[in-house]
């Protein structure tokens, strides 16, 4: 009886376990607005910038040399992630936005020369882990 009781406690827990892992792997659209758009040029001696998570990446030669077109963007909401932990994810993405700044992508120069501020995009993200989103693609809406 005992027994019985544990094998299927166990089984709950485990497919918990496994939703909430599928939940975290799934991915999500939402939308966004465009807040600002530059082409940022380095330096001919810098070699590592920092990225829109506040990582230290390292800048390539041919980087170097042609710049980037960054689009600056906000999520407008986490709808898609359940009630019990998007307070949390809005909670981060703010003390992400005003560590770090806006969300951007780099973006080739047609696609920049399209994009306005204030335009409405597309963004297909992962909802990694309670402290973390990953953005999976960011597309502009016309």
């Amino acid at each position: 009886m005992v027994v019985a009781a544990i094998a299927i406690a166990l089984r709950a827990y485990i497919g918990h376990s496994q939703t909430e892992s599928m939940e975290h792997k799934s991915a999500r659209t939402t939308s966004g607005i465009i807040t600002d758009k530059k082409y940022v040029q380095f330096g001919s001696n810098q070699t590592e910038y920092q990225n829109d998570e506040g990582q230290i990446i390292h800048l390539e030669d041919w980087r170097r040399k042609s710049g980037e077109f960054r689009i600056f963007y906000k999520i407008d909401n986490f709808d898609q992630i359940p009630e019990i932990h998007r307070s949390t994810i809005v909670t981060v993405e703010e003390q992400r936005t005003k560590q770090h700044g806006f969300r951007y992508r780099v973006v080739d120069q047609r696609t920049f020369d399209q994009a306005n501020i204030g335009q409405v995009v597309k963004i297909t993200y992962r909802w990694a882990s309670d402290s973390k989103t990953e953005i999976i693609s960011f597309e502009l809406v016309k």
